[in-house]
């Protein structure tokens, strides 16, 4: 069996438990781990929780927790413009596994509207820089998500706006 010395202990109880019911010990092997990027352990629970990926790649700089994030400008000016028409055949399965993110209040109260579960959304009220909206029961929301509340200038991300 092979572990790591944080699982030593539940290999040590498999042995225990085999021991009682007469079968033989599995020998125990144990492997010191490899360390990801930022230096700590590769693990399955750290990849299941998003922190990495399963090369040990931080999904997110640990930089960016201390530092604002600016769009540049040349990007700025290709993201204001539609990437294209909506396909419908997206919205026909509503139990799709995919991680689902919306950005823009629009997008977020159409998806709500239609009962879509996304794991993200960015709201801010406006459409268009105008106030629209005034709370997340306008959007759709049920009232039991939880709520992060950044201030961000447009154009940027904030260092708060990591969770």
């Amino acid at each position: 069996m092979v572990v790591s010395k944080n699982t030593k202990l539940g290999a040590e109880i498999i042995n225990s438990k085999r021991k009682e019911l007469g079968l033989s010990q599995l020998k125990i092997l144990i492997f010191p781990g490899i360390k990801s990027e930022n230096g700590e352990l590769i693990s399955s629970h750290r990849i299941r929780n998003g922190e990495i990926n399963r090369l040990g790649k931080p999904y997110i700089n640990e930089q960016w927790y201390k530092t604002n994030l600016s769009l540049p400008d040349d990007l700025r000016k290709e993201l204001e413009k539609p990437f294209g028409l909506l396909n419908d055949d997206v919205l026909k399965d509503k139990n799709q596994s995919e991680l689902i993110i919306s950005v823009g209040d629009v997008t977020t109260e159409k998806l709500n509207k239609l009962g879509f579960s996304h794991q993200l959304s960015v709201v801010d009220f406006k459409v268009a820089r105008e106030n629209i909206f005034s709370s997340f029961s306008d959007l759709g929301f049920s009232g039991n998500e939880k709520i992060v509340l950044a201030k961000n200038h447009s154009g940027r991300i904030s260092h708060d706006s990591l969770i």
